[in-house]
């Protein structure tokens, strides 16, 4: 008998679902109404809808942290990103912010498009592990026409497809279409009447119906046997929600592993300063982030001064960019742990504020490899290094 177990019949999944269309037809309002829907909101898109929605992610690494946690959490039976795009601006910003360059184009030789599908395939086998866990995961994404060439054609025309990256060589809309179960394309269905007296054709209709066919003019494709035009209701997406009865709701949901991601964090940079500089120093090189996007210090956690780690809260939020301030306040982390973690990795005095920090070194390092900073944290509560600590000390007791 072999080492590998032949099985049969359907699988306990959650469904991976696309939905694009033009604006405004109503994506969020449908993607509102799958079962169960929490929405990762990239662009403010739900800000105007009642619906239950995570934090809007700042950085691409805080949104990656989002979807984890959704993994876990019994409140979320449906993953919406919405939307694809704009979370694919955030993915862009996190590789720029690592290689240290102001734009994708400044890679050369397409490099800065093949590292940015790198990390968006990682995210997409982040939410395949979400659907493994019998969870739906629904990506809503704008529509853009492009030119296509048919090989089997002569000549070129335009097509419906989604609003991502898309080159011979790197395309995130190809992967997006590859991953899903379903790509349903939102549109209007009119209709074009020919006037017999003028000749003159009018189109009247607009209803706004599902195509989940591939044809011509647009992409799509379902695994669910659809009809190629249905309604754009909840009730006629009903079989992308059917999962096998044998498997319960909170069997799915229990017990998620803890790594739930292929996601490998950014390598730590090269030390910007050594761990012993003096203030002067550090006061001459550091390069100030600017305050308007700073995080309100009225959103600290305040709850770290009295928890069991006896971390003191005397430090100020001021001048720390929002998309580090976003993860510290989701992790209540205080900004005293930040610049302890900083220092030992030997990047910074201990005494260096966080809005001194170069913003490369922020959005590289902070922002981009935070599980590692986190990890250092961590394991600093667990060793209680903060109990009784004197912040007006000039040398720290280790």
């Amino acid at each position: 008998m072999g080492k590998y177990t032949i099985t049969a019949g359907k699988t306990a999944k959650g469904s991976r679902i696309v939905l694009y269309g033009v604006e405004g037809i109503g994506k969020t309002t449908l993607a509102s109404q799958f079962p169960g829907a929490v929405f990762i909101d990239t662009e403010g898109s739900t800000s105007r809808f009642d619906v239950p929605r995570y934090p809007a992610p700042s950085s691409w690494t805080m949104m990656i942290d989002e979807i984890r946690e959704m993994i876990t959490d019994p409140a979320v039976q449906t993953v919406v990103i919405d939307t694809g795009d704009w979370a694919e601006k955030l993915c862009i910003r996190e590789v720029c912010s690592r290689a240290g360059k102001s734009g994708i184009e400044e890679f050369g030789y397409g490099a800065g498009y093949s590292f940015v599908t790198e990390e968006f395939g990682r995210m997409l086998d982040l939410l395949s592990d979400v659907a493994e866990r019998g969870k739906h995961v629904a990506i809503i994404a704008h529509a853009a026409i492009r030119s296509f060439t048919n090989p089997e054609e002569m000549g070129a025309y335009n097509r419906y497809t989604l609003e991502l990256i898309d080159t011979p060589k790197c395309s995130n809309c190809s992967a997006v279409k590859q991953w899903a179960d379903a790509v349903l394309f939102a549109n209007y269905k009119d209709v074009i009447v020919e006037d017999d007296k003028t000749k003159k054709k009018h189109a009247f209709g607009g209803e706004r119906v599902l195509y989940t066919q591939r044809t011509p003019a647009w992409d799509a494709k379902n695994r669910f046997n659809l009809d190629p035009i249905i309604p754009m209701t909840i009730q006629a997406l009903a079989p992308l929600f059917e999962i096998p009865a044998s498997v319960a709701p909170a069997a799915r949901m229990a017990d998620a592993p803890a790594a739930a991601s292929a996601l490998a964090p950014a390598t730590d940079p090269e030390p910007v300063k050594p761990a012993r500089a003096t203030k002067a120093k550090a006061a001459a090189t550091a390069k100030p982030k600017a305050e308007p996007t700073s995080i309100p210090a009225e959103t600290a956690p305040q709850a770290a001064a009295n928890s069991a780690t006896g971390i003191p809260q005397t430090e100020s939020w001021i001048g720390i960019p929002k998309e580090l301030g976003d993860l510290m306040v989701a992790n209540s982390v205080d900004p005293f742990e930040v610049r302890m973690a900083v220092y030992q990795k030997g990047y910074y005095p201990y005494d260096t504020p966080i809005s001194a920090y170069d913003p490369n070194f922020i959005s590289g390092c902070l922002v981009g490899a935070w599980d590692k900073m986190f990890e250092v944290i961590t394991e600093n509560r667990k060793n209680d290094l903060y109990r009784g600590l004197d912040l007006n000390s000039d040398e720290l007791p280790f």
